[in-house]
């Protein structure tokens, strides 16, 4: 990730919803400049549409200038970014802002600790996050034939 590959997540229980949570997920590191044109890419959307993020939930006053009860454990707001990290993620925000998912260890240990080594190499422990499905319409890829 740290190299600016690609990961693709097919763990654990489906997910229900339209936003990835980790267990099916495409994710990467905002520190790639083309990272959110690339995942767009991929996944057959205009390059201006967001992708989300997820972060630990303690670092989420470095990310984002919001008071800390804007931080949310599901990626429904658009939250704006520090002007600092635009500039050194500049992957991960949108117009100045993102859909910021926080994590805490209990909600999922293996993303959390996924979180944790990205953030010993880059200093923030947070990546992009994006469904794995095919088009924004179509359900979750559930299982590795499906692709």
């Amino acid at each position: 990730l740290h190299a600016g590959k690609l990961l693709g997540v097919l763990r654990g229980r489906q997910e229900v919803g339209v936003r990835a949570l980790g267990h099916r997920a495409l994710l990467m590191s905002p520190s790639a400049p083309d990272a959110r044109a690339r995942l767009n890419c991929l996944k057959g959307r205009p390059e201006w549409m967001p992708i989300g993020a997820v972060v630990a939930r303690e670092h989420f006053a470095n990310l984002s200038s919001e008071p800390e009860w804007f931080a949310a454990s599901y990626p429904s707001f658009i939250t704006a970014v520090r002007p600092e990290v635009q500039v050194r993620l500049p992957s991960l925000s949108f117009a100045g802002g993102c859909r910021l998912q926080t994590l805490e260890h209990q909600q999922d240990p293996w993303l959390y600790a996924l979180l944790q080594a990205v953030g010993k190499l880059t200093g923030t422990p947070a990546l992009l996050i994006a469904s794995f499905r095919r088009s924004p319409f179509a359900p979750p890829i559930s299982h590795i034939y499906d692709g």
